[in-house]
């Protein structure tokens, strides 16, 4: 793999990460290096307004495209705060976001989140399903 690896590199002029025998590219001066990327200010994800799915305990969110995924679990865990039994489901696209079962294909491609907590069985899970068309995860 090592062989196919460095042929393809060279075939194409590449530097492999890490390869420490290729010469490093020249330093930029400061003139001319780009300008510092600012942090932009983390989004607070509420989802006090959550709407019941199916059932009281079971809720449908819009997932902020620019929230962090640490941070859209958080408000998850917050509103299944007390409860015995608790599910968020989570989409990015207000138009996908389901009403209630069952799901069509285009909601169900365009989930990106489900939170699941049963206190009895001792399951708190967080699952980020981004591979659907229709899906798009926050980082």
């Amino acid at each position: 793999m090592r062989i196919l690896l460095a042929a393809f590199t060279a075939a194409f002029g590449l530097v492999a990460c890490g390869d420490a025998s290729q010469p490093s590219p020249p330093a930029t001066s400061a003139s001319t290096a780009p300008a510092a990327a600012t942090t932009p200010a983390p989004v607070k994800v509420d989802f006090a307004d959550a709407r019941p799915f199916s059932g009281p305990d079971t809720f449908s969110v819009l997932v902020p495209s620019a929230a962090t995924k640490s941070a859209v679990e958080a408000a998850a865990r917050e509103k299944c705060d007390g409860k015995d039994f608790c599910k968020v489901l989570g989409w990015t696209d207000p138009d996908l976001i389901a009403r209630g079962f069952p799901m069509t294909d285009r909601e169900l491609e365009g989930q990106v989140f489900a939170y699941s907590l049963n206190r009895q069985s001792g399951l708190d899970e967080a699952v980020w399903t981004c591979e659907g068309p229709e899906a798009r995860c926050p980082t």
